[in-house]
């Protein structure tokens, strides 16, 4: 799947599984070799997504608070900011 696509991505193993199903089950007929490509494409796409979300939540920076004030912004240019020093 990923030469015939040519990216590497989750819907290629879901393609694959659709694949394998329906071609082991080929000898129990058209219908059922359709109906269990189907179950095993819809079943991996379930497992690849639940794997995406997992990643996604897991994986996510932690949010420190924002300071807006620079590290330096109690000093001005004439001395100490507030002070009466000039």
């Amino acid at each position: 799947m990923v030469y015939a696509r040519q990216k590497e991505d989750p819907w290629n193993s879901i393609f694959a599984d659709a694949a394998t199903g329906s071609f082991l089950s080929m000898r129990q007929g058209l219908a059922t070799s359709a109906r269990l490509a189907l179950f095993g494409g819809v079943l991996l796409a379930l497992t690849e997504g639940a794997g995406i979300m997992m990643n996604k939540v897991l994986n996510r920076p932690t949010q420190y608070a924002y300071n807006d004030r620079r590290p330096w912004s109690c000093w001005s240019p004439n001395g100490f900011a507030g002070s009466d020093r000039k």
